[in-house]
């Protein structure tokens, strides 16, 4: 049988049934202390697992009780009782199992039900309970009960889940420049057997995502704190929210450490495109405009310069997002290699601007092209989406037709 278990923080071993385990504790005659040693005469109780067979459950279950649907074992260890480390029991480990000569577990409607026995002796006991699947553990903890003696004791604790690995949902972000985007993380940690860890119960071992963000434009928040470059989160319902000032920047990954499998989940900018401003003699080659479908830069953002035209011919471009708002960004020019052969210069602003001048006194006749890219420091941007024929704004390129 493979046990069916939920997935996340901690199943209770809580009184009663509803949805968790039991612990039950027969009375201990008290004529009959159970020893700190001679194991053979400490007392038992019946733990009793009531357990949901619910199957990887997506990420917006919050059950207050964790055991992997990949359960099929738990280990008992008793680590001291009261204080003493000295002469203690071995670990138990319990196969659990609904098939066979002696199953510990019965298949009810919806749940499945383990009962074994556990050593109890009374006193102030520290115990780790370990879920497993036979090679990886899946959940854990490690508590001291009070057990009295010669009592009916329900006793409880939560299972840990122990975190394998950590994703992050897909996030997209759109430069605005002005308007700040705070958008929510959908944080997936998933158990060594890949069953989402759910619940209210803390991890085993808190887990710290780094924001490697280069240009100090995003940050983490965790429950809505104030944002930093890392937060710890510690249980399944901790949130994760990424502060996005708005500006262009560069993809960057979200790092997850301190689980058992670290890696890193990336976060997609999509910057603007490149915007040429009207005014200027631009304008897009199209049939209508006089274009032809053979013309190298047929349906791209053109303009006209002839020798004699006084001063060359000005072009200005904008980014939201990059030239606007808090970035403040420049341009840099680059001539293709044809624009030089055809003898084209940059007149004006050739260092990072917003507009730049070309001349075309020396030029001899032809259609080349220019490019602008993203000036300063971790620039120009890598994710731009390439150059698309047909639509009036580009990444930065536009054509220049000497006549």
């Amino acid at each position: 049988m493979r046990l069916r278990v939920l997935t996340l923080t901690g199943f209770l071993l809580v009184a009663g049934c509803g949805g968790g385990s039991t612990v039950t504790m027969p009375a201990q005659p008290t004529s009959t202390p159970a020893p700190t040693t001679g194991h053979t005469q400490m007392p038992t109780a019946k733990l009793t697992l009531t357990i949901p067979r619910t199957a990887k459950p997506s990420s917006n279950l919050r059950r207050p009780q964790y055991v992997s649907p990949s359960t099929t074992q738990l280990t008992v260890t008793i680590n001291s009782i009261n204080g003493n480390t000295a002469n203690l029991p071995p670990s138990q480990t319990t196969t659990l199992t609904s098939t066979g000569t002696n199953p510990n577990c019965t298949v009810g409607t919806g749940s499945e039900t383990c009962t074994i026995a556990v050593l109890a002796p009374p006193g102030n006991v520290n115990y780790t309970f370990t879920a497993g699947d036979g090679t990886n553990t899946l959940s854990t903890s490690t508590t001291t009960l009070t057990i009295a003696a010669g009592t009916q004791a329900s006793l409880s604790v939560s299972l840990q889940g122990v975190v394998n690995t950590v994703s992050i949902g897909a996030v997209t972000l759109v430069p605005t420049a002005t308007t700040p985007t705070q958008p929510t993380l959908t944080v997936t940690a998933l158990d060594a057997d890949g069953n989402q860890i759910v619940g209210n119960d803390s991890f085993s071992s808190p887990v710290t995502l780094t924001d490697t963000d280069a240009h100090g434009a995003t940050g983490l928040s965790l429950n809505g704190a104030a944002a930093a470059t890392s937060v710890m989160i510690t249980k399944p319902s901790d949130m994760v929210t990424l502060t996005y000032s708005g500006i262009a920047i560069n993809n960057f990954t979200i790092s997850a450490t301190g689980d058992t499998t670290p890696n890193a989940s990336p976060i997609t900018v999509t910057p603007n495109d490149i915007v040429f401003q009207t005014g200027t003699g631009l304008f897009n080659d199209t049939i209508a405009n006089g274009g032809q479908p053979t013309d190298p830069n047929f349906g791209q953002q053109t303009v006209d310069v002839a020798p004699t035209t006084p001063g060359g011919v000005t072009v200005s471009a904008s980014e939201a997002g990059f030239t606007d708002g808090a970035f403040g960004g420049m341009f840099d020019i680059m001539l293709s290699a044809q624009c030089v052969t055809q003898g084209l210069t940059v007149v004006s602003s050739a260092g990072p601007a917003t507009a730049f001048t070309i001349s075309a006194a020396n030029a001899t006749t032809g259609t080349c092209s220019v490019r602008l890219t993203e000036h300063g420091t971790g620039y120009p941007l890598t994710n731009h989406p390439a150059n698309v024929t047909g639509t009036p704004t580009h990444d930065g390129t536009f054509w220049v037709v000497v006549v």
